[in-house]
């Protein structure tokens, strides 16, 4: 009878103790799991500030402090840094693969080379120095329609500050920054360094408040840029534009599309439809002469084209102005690569190198709230042959703007040669070599 009893009792605790056991298994899995769920999730989406290696006392001055921040080493494996060569210089990235299908890497390389040898200033810039000093700034070039105010927003809105007039420019974002600047007190170091804004005017007409050795500038596809200045500058609400050269209205009344614009250009009467337009000799040269920037007196996008600001840039590095260091050191963001140019631009600051950053890297608040990629959809859908006619005429205006590329310390050759390779995309004859000479053209006719 005891040894019956007995044996139902190791059976009742047995019964319990496997139970526990189970339990116990079950509870050690379930914490292996989130422990490898986290770790995943943090590899697949790492915030872009933690790219960024660890520092310490980064004072701002006036601008800002910056407080330290613990900094998880692991997130590095995910950027990949471009050291500097010996002897300084701009760091670049040897091997980005065939550029085009009939041409030879090596060759295209050492084109490349030679144009951005020819167009970065000497000797090399410490920018990581640079960024540490309080008493330094980088000029804002603001390009119109080359998300210049997206860019704005994107450079000032951490600092908060009324007199920046970010109330106009970038509208019903004050409060999500103020609470974004809550939550996180770390801004980007790239808008602490922001000093003024370079639009539609020339540097010899502003005051300089700090010593400009740095210039940022706003980049996108030219022709998707002209095209965009094109259709905004048309808009019932900016009347104030057309009213700065009323015959260019007369000529090409605001209904006329922009593809209809552009066949007008090319002086191909059988081929335009849209018979709303001048067809004279005489507007078909307005038209060439707004597309190329030359009427002085229209205060559109289109006249304060990237030739312009390049006018200005060199004016200022040649200035005998106090405020401006002869060098002439460039940066840039492309508007078609907003997220990836911003999370480089605060990477090459910190470190004095440049960084491919991943296309799906996480972005931080700020940098969401005011993102507004401009991609080139208006240019798909515009004809190839109107296309290409706008290439002639906008020569020199591609020209510059592939300067500005190859100036851009902050892009390496990957980069610069995307870009270039997406206005070839548009316009077959541009190569990575900048054109000294450019096809005159007065009218297409």
């Amino acid at each position: 009878m005891k040894f019956h009893q007995g044996r139902i009792c190791c059976l009742k605790y047995g019964r319990w103790l496997l139970t526990a056991l189970t339990l116990l298994c079950i509870a050690r899995i379930f914490i292996i799991y989130s422990t490898l769920s986290k770790i995943t999730s943090k590899q697949k989406s790492p915030s872009w500030l933690n790219y960024l290696p660890p520092e310490s006392g980064l004072h701002l001055g006036d601008r800002g402090a910056r407080n330290p921040r613990e900094i998880d080493l692991a997130d590095l494996d995910h950027v990949e840094l471009k050291k500097k060569p010996e002897g300084g210089g701009v760091v670049v990235k040897q091997n980005v693969g065939t550029y085009d299908s009939n041409g030879s890497e090596s060759h295209e390389h050492q084109l490349f080379q030679e144009m951005r040898s020819s167009y970065l200033p000497q000797p090399s810039f410490d920018f990581q120095s640079w960024s540490r000093r309080n008493e330094t700034a980088y000029l804002f070039l603001h390009v119109g329609k080359a998300a210049g105010s997206t860019i704005y927003c994107m450079l000032t809105l951490p600092r908060i500050d009324e007199n920046l007039e970010q109330n106009f420019w970038c509208p019903g974002l004050m409060d999500k920054a103020k609470e974004t600047k809550r939550k996180n007190p770390i801004p980007p170091l790239y808008s602490q360094k922001y000093g003024q804004r370079l639009h539609m005017t020339k540097i010899t007409h502003m005051e300089l408040k700090y010593p400009y050795d740095v210039f940022l500038v706003g980049l996108r596809n030219p022709l998707s840029r002209f095209l965009s200045a094109y259709e905004y500058e048309k808009k019932i609400g900016n009347k104030w534009v057309q009213k700065t050269y009323p015959i260019f209205k007369r000529c090409f009344p605001n209904s006329v599309s922009a593809q209809n614009f552009l066949l007008n250009l090319g002086g191909n009467e059988a081929n335009t439809v849209d018979h709303r337009m001048n067809m004279t000799s005489y507007c078909r040269k307005i038209a060439v002469d707004v597309t190329k920037g030359l009427v002085s007196s229209y205060k559109s996008h289109m006249t304060y084209n990237y030739q312009f600001y390049e006018d200005q840039f060199l004016t200022a590095i040649n200035s005998t102005n106090e405020h401006i260091v002869s060098a002439g050191h460039v940066v840039a963001i492309r508007s078609e690569h907003l997220n990836e140019d911003f999370k480089n631009l605060e990477i090459f600051l910190r470190n004095g190198e440049v960084a491919v950053v991943p296309n799906n890297a996480k972005q931080d608040t700020i940098t969401n709230i005011a993102m507004n990629v401009h991609k080139n959809g208006t240019l798909e859908s515009i004809l190839p042959n109107p296309l290409r006619v706008l290439c002639r005429v906008l020569c020199k205006e591609i020209q510059a703007y592939k300067r500005f590329l190859f100036r851009a310390e902050n892009l390496n050759e990957e980069m610069i040669i995307d870009s270039i390779q997406n206005l070839k995309k548009y316009c077959p004859m541009e190569t990575i070599k900048v054109q000294e000479v450019c096809e005159e053209i007065s009218s297409l006719t």
